[in-house]
């Protein structure tokens, strides 16, 4: 009976254990998310496990709020993984499409992958040119990013930023040596893409570069 009894005392301490582990990994990423940094000092110096995802897929990393350096560095510092993904989008994506530069170069200096695709065949370079944030994009760029993947609809990053009509964007994509020949898959061609969107100078652009429709 005894024996039970302990057995039974055993199996209840592993349970409060594995919970309040648990409680320390949301605690962790909500501290992250406030930019609170003696919290997330806390929550890791406790045994937060700094990779765990939250129930939306957040990682501490993910969910750090824009420009916050001091976090960042912390996390990357108790190990980080810079390749954790959340529904295929990884931490890089993540933190591009909030147009993060200063964390950006922080996570590409720590070895994020450029060339990492989503479920969807997406890149950092494709969620920042669909953006339109021109930094993100030149940065991913210099770090070796491929100018000329495409998504599972066929876009580029030329076609999102065609689409977008920034110029700057379009020339600098231009310059980086993309296709202007791409096609999506329903056959349109990025000029004609920009030109239903009325983007005059881009249409000008791509012309010169030796689009066709």
């Amino acid at each position: 009976m005894l024996r039970m009894r302990v057995v039974a005392l055993v199996f209840v301490l592993l349970v409060l254990c594995a919970a309040c582990t648990g409680d320390a990994d949301k605690a962790l990423i909500e501290a992250a998310k406030k930019g609170d940094a003696a919290l997330v000092r806390e929550q890791l110096d406790g045994g937060a496990d700094v990779n765990a995802h939250d129930e939306t897929g957040l990682t501490a990393l993910m969910a750090t709020k824009t420009g916050d350096t001091t976090v960042v560095q912390m996390l990357l510092d108790a190990g980080a993984d810079v390749h954790a993904d959340r529904y295929s989008a990884t931490t890089l994506m993540e933190i591009v499409a909030k147009g993060d530069t200063t964390v950006v170069q922080m996570l590409l200096d720590a070895g994020a992958d450029v060339h990492a695709k989503d479920r969807d065949n997406r890149t950092a370079l494709v969620y920042a040119a669909d953006k339109g944030f021109k930094d993100v994009v030149r940065m991913l760029l210099d770090a070796g990013a491929d100018v000329h993947v495409s998504a599972t609809s066929g876009w580029t990053p030329l076609v999102y930023a065609a689409y977008g009509g920034d110029t700057t964007l379009v020339r600098m994509l231009l310059d980086a040596g993309a296709d202007v020949r791409v096609r999506a898959r329903n056959r349109r061609t990025v000029l004609m893409i920009a030109a239903e969107r009325g983007n005059s100078d881009v249409v000008r652009m791509l012309k010169e570069a030796g689009a066709e429709e």
